[in-house]
């Protein structure tokens, strides 16, 4: 019965001092399209090829995203032939920004291939062009 008070003020301590906090949503805001809705462009750089990794310094898709809350951000297309393009990172200021998609995987056949992304409420897509991997010419 002595340690009925102290045991009251530890939970007391455990309930206050252990408040959960939910931190506000840092998430950024906007669009992958431009105020008439079409997607903005996504630019396709480098060369791709099937059964080949591809270098993150120069093949990527540069993409357009009309950011209206600044914060963090992750892009992310779907799976297709093998490949799966992403971003993540955080938009310190609004309007037009540009974003490095990054290719992860490795192209399993030789055709055009489309990927969709999407960023807040807004999808849109691009294309890109894989080939074969070119023979080396060994005649002399």
């Amino acid at each position: 019965m002595k340690n009925r008070p102290l045991l009251l003020l530890l939970i007391i301590l455990i309930f206050c001092g252990c408040r959960r906090t939910v931190p506000g949503d840092r998430s950024a805001r906007g669009s992958l399209e431009n105020e008439k809705g079409d997607c903005l462009p996504a630019t396709i750089k480098g060369k791709w090829y099937s059964g080949v990794a591809p270098d993150a310094d120069t093949n990527y898709v540069a993409i357009g995203v009309n950011v209206t809350r600044a914060g963090s951000y992750r892009i992310i297309s779907n799976v297709q032939n093998g490949v799966q393009f992403a971003d993540s990172g955080i938009f310190s200021a609004t309007g037009l920004q540009t974003v490095r998609l990054k290719a992860s995987g490795v192209f399993t056949n030789p055709a055009s291939t489309f990927f969709s992304i999407g960023f807040d409420n807004s999808m849109c897509g691009f294309s890109i062009d894989v080939g074969d991997l070119p023979l080396a010419d060994n005649s002399w």
